[in-house]
């Protein structure tokens, strides 16, 4: 049986659910039996300022948190920017795009060193599909989940967890934003 040992950088500006994003998917990897360790940078300011949120989920006891991740969400240019250097080789990016996005990816550069692009409209799905923009990293996690082969299900009950007290109204809001 093959190992699953995988790294996901959720990164972008302080405020756009960089933060949440890492621990909503750490808790559910954790629950769905994975190893998890999670390194989390915050920005000095309380909005805005660039923010990560790394994720490593095995299937084997963990050791360190790595040397690198596998799947890049780029929430904005300057998460891109920061992390294009790293983008190695079978390394996934996934961005705001094609349209709603601050960036557009150097296609040519990046497939010729082997990095695999996915284009989801975070932006534009959460405002015009959900209609609440405040959704975007949620848009950004049902994708990453499905890429990962990772149950939606698992998500949506963390999405409960977290949301419940909020109010029906909030918790059905972000299974909408799963959903889009």
């Amino acid at each position: 049986m093959a190992s699953f040992d995988l790294t996901v950088k959720y990164a972008g500006e302080g405020g756009e659910g960089v933060i949440s994003s890492g621990d909503f998917t750490m808790k559910a990897a954790a629950k769905l039996g994975y190893e998890v360790v999670t390194f989390k940078s915050f920005p000095a300011e309380i909005k805005g300022g660039y923010a990560l949120s790394q994720v490593r989920m095995s299937d084997k006891k963990i050791l360190s948190q790595g040397d690198g991740f596998d799947i890049l969400v780029a929430f904005n240019g300057e998460a891109y920017e920061v992390n294009k250097p790293l983008l190695r080789e079978g390394t996934v990016l996934i961005w705001d795009g094609p349209e709603g996005g601050d960036f557009e990816p150097e296609f040519e550069e990046l497939e010729k060193r082997g990095v695999i692009l996915y284009a989801v409209p975070m932006s534009q799905l959460a405002k015009k599909e959900v209609g609440a923009y405040i959704t975007k990293n949620v848009v950004a996690m049902a994708a990453t989940f499905e890429l990962l082969g990772m149950p939606i299900e698992a998500l949506k009950e963390e999405i409960v967890a977290k949301f419940s007290r909020k109010g029906q109204e909030v918790v059905d809001l972000n299974f909408k934003a799963i959903e889009v």
